[in-house]
């Protein structure tokens, strides 16, 4: 059985979501029995990335932008933008879509524009899969906080391997940095995002990995309420 939230305002979120999905799911880092399903919503994502709406972050992307949100799960928001934007090139990338199930059932829940992919990648490899420089903005939601509960030496690749993928000048979103926030808090503090630039050197590029963990961490009750969330169990 999942837990599930309360309903909330439906122009936030249009359905009841539960806070996760029982799938089993392994990746270089671990083993976890639960798919993060809760806030993947268009509009709830966007106000965490700090919009509006998912139209005015669709304005604000680049014009033949290639986009990628890490760690997707079942989010809507990169069909939302994609239809918006037929210019743009969005790509949804989880270890998860490894099951044909879970591809199955999302695909099944709405319909893909030409520009929209999945693609099921690691985020510890995904610079081989996808090549550094490749995404003029690089998108991800509850993705790092997984992996840093567990490990903090494999959060700090994943935030690099993310950092690596943005082209020059591109952008890296991530969030939540407040915590476990129930979707409530979409309403009343919208923003719950870090946004960096790409980086130039080296140097840079592990500087900003380190604040990037440092800013997304949980701490505290959230913590160990996700880690028994996760029930994840490290090889």
């Amino acid at each position: 059985m999942y837990e599930r939230m309360p309903p909330f305002n439906e122009s936030y979120n249009r359905v009841q979501e539960p806070l996760f999905e029982p799938r089993p799911i392994i990746s270089h880092i671990g083993r976890t029995s639960l798919m993060p399903v809760t806030a993947r919503s268009a509009h709830a994502l966007s106000r965490i990335y700090g919009y509006d709406s998912p139209k005015q972050m669709a304005e604000d992307l680049p014009d033949d932008a290639d986009v990628i949100d890490v760690g997707a799960g079942a989010s809507t928001l990169g069909v939302e933008i994609s239809e918006l934007r037929p210019d743009i090139n969005w790509v949804n990338v989880d270890i998860c879509y490894d099951d044909e199930e879970i591809v199955s059932d999302i695909s099944a829940s709405q319909e893909f524009p030409p520009n929209f992919s999945l693609l099921p990648a690691d985020i510890m490899t995904l610079p081989e899969t996808l090549g550094e420089k490749s995404f003029d903005r690089v998108f991800s939601y509850f993705m790092l906080q997984h992996i840093e509960i567990a490990d903090k030496e494999a959060a700090l690749i994943a935030a690099k391997n993310m950092l690596k993928i943005i082209k020059p000048g591109g952008q890296l979103s991530i969030g939540p940095t407040r915590g476990l926030s129930l979707p409530y808090a979409v309403i009343l503090k919208p923003r719950d995002s870090v946004t960096v630039e790409s980086p130039k050197e080296v140097e840079e590029l592990n500087e900003l990995a380190e604040t990037l963990i440092e800013k997304i961490r949980l701490r505290a009750f959230a913590a160990y309420r996700q880690k028994r969330n996760n029930r994840v169990v490290i090889k």
